[in-house]
């Protein structure tokens, strides 16, 4: 042991049931594509410079997409123990270069995985759950509900941060005629319920995010705005500020016209290809 030793924090990978369906679709559910590299960083840290160090992953919350796994066409809200096996073990089957890769890096001498509690993979809570996962992954690994933390640094996944998204730990669980199931905070019964349908429909609309573009514009009008107030809209003594406001008047529109083919370009091609 050269003593450095490293850990290795990822997140939000939101594995689903893999890319593609039994009959050869697309699974629009599935957020999570890069399966080889991801193996490729694993084993490059069992390697080299890293062979001898001790090394710790750390999955840091919604390794797991359970709220996004369908069983037999339907999302269930009613999650028990034996749904949040049957949809845990699609995932595990669904990524297989992933888990193998996980199951060589637990399994070889210092290195461990720990695998954090997020709001989307709350099926960690049942015993079942973490049992699957125990019987792929096998080798040097833990599970952690909440907060880990080591040498001054926390890490959480940060769910309970948000009263949308934040479990009651007092009660992560309900019964109803003698089932239990997960006690789900209003924020994943909106994924399960809403988003989940609107993703069916749109498979892009979870991927939009403000281009670099885009981004330009928003300043370009915040710019516009403050000099029409400064002139007292509109007024401009001798003329001082009239072409600074025509100047961030036009670089606006020119950067929302281009935003906006941006765009119009990635609705295309999301059409086209959901996968991507």
């Amino acid at each position: 042991m050269g003593g450095r030793g490293l850990k290795l924090v990822v997140s939000d990978f939101h594995l689903g049931k893999g890319p593609y369906r039994d009959d050869g679709s697309v699974n629009v559910f599935e957020d999570f594509r890069q399966d080889g590299k991801f193996a490729e960083f694993l084993d490059y840290h069992c390697e080299g410079e890293w062979k001898d160090e001790e090394v710790e992953l750390v999955a840091n919350g919604d390794f797991f997409n359970l709220l996004s796994v369908d069983l037999d066409g339907r999302m269930q809200e009613a999650i028990t123990e034996r749904l949040a096996v049957e949809k845990t073990e699609a995932i595990l089957r669904g990524h297989p270069l992933v888990f193998d890769a996980l199951a060589r890096f637990a399994q070889r001498r210092d290195r461990s995985v720990t695998f954090l509690m997020g709001n989307h993979d709350p099926g960690l809570l049942f015993a079942g759950v973490r049992g699957a996962i125990t019987r792929r992954v096998g080798g040097a690994h833990r599970f952690i509900l909440d907060g880990y933390d080591f040498d001054g640094v926390h890490i959480e996944h940060g769910m309970q941060r948000e009263p949308m998204n934040a479990f009651n730990p007092a009660r992560y669980f309900r019964e109803k005629d003698g089932e239990v199931f997960l006690n789900l905070p209003l924020g994943s019964r909106y994924i399960i319920h809403v988003l989940n349908e609107e993703k069916a429909q749109r498979p892009y609309i979870d991927k939009v995010a403000p281009t670099r573009i885009g981004k330009y514009a928003t300043v370009a009008i915040a710019l516009t705005v403050v000099v029409a107030l400064a002139g007292d809209f509109g007024a401009y003594p001798s003329g001082d500020l009239g072409p600074f406001l025509i100047a961030f008047a036009l670089l606006a529109a020119e950067c929302v016209a281009i935003s906006f083919a941006q765009y119009f370009l990635f609705f295309v091609r999301a059409i086209r290809d959901p996968a991507r």
